[in-house]
Protein backbone atom coordinates (compact mmCIF):
# COMPACT_ATOMS: atom_id res chain seq x y z
CA UNK A 1 0.00 0.00 0.00
CA UNK A 2 1.67 3.20 -0.50
CA UNK A 3 -0.08 6.62 0.54
CA UNK A 4 1.01 9.92 -0.81
CA UNK A 5 -0.66 13.43 0.07
CA UNK A 6 -0.99 17.16 -1.09
CA UNK A 7 -1.34 20.04 1.12
CA UNK A 8 -2.67 23.58 1.08
CA UNK A 9 -2.19 25.97 4.08
CA UNK A 10 -4.68 29.03 3.87
CA UNK A 11 -3.19 30.42 7.07
CA UNK A 12 -4.66 31.58 10.84
CA UNK A 13 -7.19 33.06 11.14
CA UNK A 14 -7.87 35.40 14.86
CA UNK A 15 -10.84 33.44 16.66
CA UNK A 16 -13.89 35.83 16.69
CA UNK A 17 -15.77 34.30 19.30
CA UNK A 18 -15.26 32.32 22.35
CA UNK A 19 -18.33 30.02 21.45
CA UNK A 20 -15.85 27.97 19.40
CA UNK A 21 -13.90 27.01 22.35
CA UNK A 22 -16.90 25.83 24.58
CA UNK A 23 -16.66 22.63 26.52
CA UNK A 24 -17.27 19.45 25.12
CA UNK A 25 -18.04 16.14 26.67
CA UNK A 26 -15.16 14.72 25.33
CA UNK A 27 -12.66 13.52 27.69
CA UNK A 28 -9.68 16.53 29.06
CA UNK A 29 -6.35 15.64 26.74
CA UNK A 30 -8.28 15.15 23.34
CA UNK A 31 -8.80 17.70 21.36
CA UNK A 32 -12.97 18.57 20.27
CA UNK A 33 -13.29 16.69 16.58
CA UNK A 34 -16.05 17.06 14.18
CA UNK A 35 -15.87 15.74 10.86
CA UNK A 36 -18.64 15.70 7.82
CA UNK A 37 -19.29 15.51 4.03
CA UNK A 38 -19.01 17.91 2.12
CA UNK A 39 -20.17 15.68 -0.82
CA UNK A 40 -23.46 14.27 -1.31
CA UNK A 41 -23.45 10.70 -0.24
CA UNK A 42 -25.42 9.86 -3.56
CA UNK A 43 -22.32 11.02 -5.36
CA UNK A 44 -20.64 8.63 -8.26
CA UNK A 45 -16.87 9.08 -7.04
CA UNK A 46 -15.47 6.11 -9.06
CA UNK A 47 -16.02 2.84 -11.00
CA UNK A 48 -15.83 -0.74 -9.70
CA UNK A 49 -14.97 -4.33 -11.09
CA UNK A 50 -14.44 -7.73 -9.83
CA UNK A 51 -12.98 -10.97 -11.21
CA UNK A 52 -9.35 -12.38 -12.08
CA UNK A 53 -9.00 -9.87 -15.22
CA UNK A 54 -11.50 -6.80 -13.71
CA UNK A 55 -14.73 -6.86 -15.69
CA UNK A 56 -16.66 -3.49 -14.93
CA UNK A 57 -19.03 -4.08 -12.44
CA UNK A 58 -20.70 -0.87 -11.08
CA UNK A 59 -20.20 2.54 -9.79
CA UNK A 60 -18.71 3.38 -5.88
CA UNK A 61 -21.05 6.47 -4.62
CA UNK A 62 -19.96 8.39 -1.43
CA UNK A 63 -21.80 5.95 0.75
CA UNK A 64 -20.28 3.22 0.05
CA UNK A 65 -17.16 5.22 2.19
CA UNK A 66 -19.37 7.20 4.60
CA UNK A 67 -22.98 7.05 3.96
CA UNK A 68 -23.64 10.26 6.50
CA UNK A 69 -22.20 12.83 8.40
CA UNK A 70 -22.43 10.44 11.89
CA UNK A 71 -20.10 8.19 10.32
CA UNK A 72 -17.09 9.89 8.88
CA UNK A 73 -17.17 11.82 12.17
CA UNK A 74 -16.95 8.38 14.13
CA UNK A 75 -14.41 7.54 12.16
CA UNK A 76 -12.60 10.71 12.85
CA UNK A 77 -12.96 10.09 16.62
CA UNK A 78 -11.87 6.70 16.56
CA UNK A 79 -8.48 7.32 14.66
CA UNK A 80 -7.68 10.21 17.77
CA UNK A 81 -8.51 7.82 20.07
CA UNK A 82 -6.25 5.33 19.47
CA UNK A 83 -4.11 3.94 22.21
CA UNK A 84 -1.15 5.30 19.68
CA UNK A 85 -2.41 8.34 18.60
CA UNK A 86 -0.94 10.64 21.27
CA UNK A 87 2.92 9.02 19.95
CA UNK A 88 1.25 9.54 16.38
CA UNK A 89 -0.06 12.90 16.07
CA UNK A 90 1.87 14.96 18.88
CA UNK A 91 1.02 18.28 17.61
CA UNK A 92 -2.61 17.40 18.11
CA UNK A 93 -2.67 16.95 21.66
CA UNK A 94 -0.25 19.86 22.83
CA UNK A 95 -2.37 22.61 22.36
CA UNK A 96 -4.89 21.98 19.72
CA UNK A 97 -8.27 22.36 21.11
CA UNK A 98 -10.43 21.61 17.94
CA UNK A 99 -10.08 19.76 14.72
CA UNK A 100 -12.67 20.16 11.63
CA UNK A 101 -12.39 17.85 8.89
CA UNK A 102 -14.59 17.64 5.48
CA UNK A 103 -14.11 15.60 3.19
CA UNK A 104 -14.67 17.38 -0.10
CA UNK A 105 -13.74 15.25 -2.88
CA UNK A 106 -13.04 11.16 -3.77
CA UNK A 107 -12.25 9.82 -6.68
CA UNK A 108 -11.20 6.11 -6.98
CA UNK A 109 -11.17 2.84 -9.51
CA UNK A 110 -11.63 -0.41 -7.92
CA UNK A 111 -11.25 -4.21 -8.46
CA UNK A 112 -12.36 -6.94 -6.63
CA UNK A 113 -9.91 -9.13 -7.27
CA UNK A 114 -11.09 -12.08 -4.42
CA UNK A 115 -14.31 -12.21 -5.81
CA UNK A 116 -13.82 -16.21 -6.38
CA UNK A 117 -15.60 -18.69 -8.81
CA UNK A 118 -19.85 -18.23 -8.85
CA UNK A 119 -19.61 -14.76 -6.92
CA UNK A 120 -18.02 -16.58 -3.63
CA UNK A 121 -15.39 -15.00 -1.71
CA UNK A 122 -14.76 -11.87 0.18
CA UNK A 123 -16.90 -9.46 -1.76
CA UNK A 124 -15.81 -5.99 0.47
CA UNK A 125 -12.16 -6.28 0.12
CA UNK A 126 -10.86 -3.92 -3.15
CA UNK A 127 -7.39 -2.99 -4.98
CA UNK A 128 -7.01 0.21 -6.91
CA UNK A 129 -6.52 3.52 -6.79
CA UNK A 130 -8.29 6.45 -4.57
CA UNK A 131 -8.18 10.16 -4.05
CA UNK A 132 -9.44 11.99 -1.03
CA UNK A 133 -9.77 15.64 -0.73
CA UNK A 134 -10.23 16.67 2.92
CA UNK A 135 -10.46 20.65 4.25
CA UNK A 136 -9.36 20.91 7.51
CA UNK A 137 -9.25 23.53 10.30
CA UNK A 138 -7.36 23.27 13.87
CA UNK A 139 -7.87 25.41 16.29
CA UNK A 140 -5.27 25.79 19.08
CA UNK A 141 -4.53 27.93 21.79
CA UNK A 142 -1.34 29.71 20.77
CA UNK A 143 -1.62 30.16 16.80
CA UNK A 144 -5.62 30.78 16.91
CA UNK A 145 -6.69 29.10 14.03
CA UNK A 146 -4.81 27.14 10.67
CA UNK A 147 -6.96 25.58 7.88
CA UNK A 148 -5.79 23.87 4.79
CA UNK A 149 -6.94 21.31 2.51
CA UNK A 150 -4.71 18.04 1.62
CA UNK A 151 -5.28 15.37 -0.78
CA UNK A 152 -4.40 11.45 0.36
CA UNK A 153 -3.65 9.53 -2.84
CA UNK A 154 -4.09 5.52 -1.79
CA UNK A 155 -3.08 2.58 -4.06
CA UNK A 156 -4.38 -1.30 -2.97
CA UNK A 157 -2.31 -3.93 -4.33
CA UNK A 158 -3.86 -7.55 -3.68
CA UNK A 159 -1.87 -8.34 -0.73
CA UNK A 160 -3.31 -5.22 0.88
CA UNK A 161 -7.23 -4.95 -0.05
CA UNK A 162 -9.50 -3.02 1.87
CA UNK A 163 -12.81 -2.02 2.64
CA UNK A 164 -13.88 1.10 1.72
CA UNK A 165 -14.73 1.66 5.05
CA UNK A 166 -11.39 0.53 5.78
CA UNK A 167 -9.72 3.02 3.08
CA UNK A 168 -11.86 5.86 4.90
CA UNK A 169 -9.96 5.05 8.06
CA UNK A 170 -6.33 4.71 6.72
CA UNK A 171 -7.14 8.21 4.96
CA UNK A 172 -8.32 9.89 7.65
CA UNK A 173 -4.87 8.52 9.78
CA UNK A 174 -2.64 10.03 6.72
CA UNK A 175 -4.43 13.19 7.07
CA UNK A 176 -4.03 13.41 10.75
CA UNK A 177 -0.28 12.51 10.12
CA UNK A 178 0.12 15.50 7.89
CA UNK A 179 -2.15 18.27 10.09
CA UNK A 180 0.18 17.10 13.31
CA UNK A 181 3.15 18.28 11.27
CA UNK A 182 1.90 21.53 9.88
CA UNK A 183 0.39 22.51 13.22
CA UNK A 184 4.43 21.44 14.83
CA UNK A 185 5.99 23.22 12.03
CA UNK A 186 3.56 26.31 12.34
CA UNK A 187 4.08 26.60 15.86
CA UNK A 188 7.94 27.06 15.90
CA UNK A 189 7.84 29.97 13.40
CA UNK A 190 6.92 33.60 14.00
CA UNK A 191 4.53 33.02 10.39
CA UNK A 192 2.22 29.92 10.30
CA UNK A 193 1.52 31.07 6.14
CA UNK A 194 4.82 29.49 5.41
CA UNK A 195 4.62 25.73 5.82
Amino acid sequence: MRLKYATWVVGPVLLLSSSLLAETTQPSGFPKSHAELGISPRADVGSVAAGTICLPKGRVHVADFAPDDATIDLALLRRLRNPGSKSAFPSLFDSVLEIRVRLVSIDGKFCNKSYGPLGLGNTKAFVGKLNMAFEWEVVSENNGSLKGMSVIVSEYKKKDAKSYSEMLDLALNSLLERVSEIVGKSSNRRNPLVV
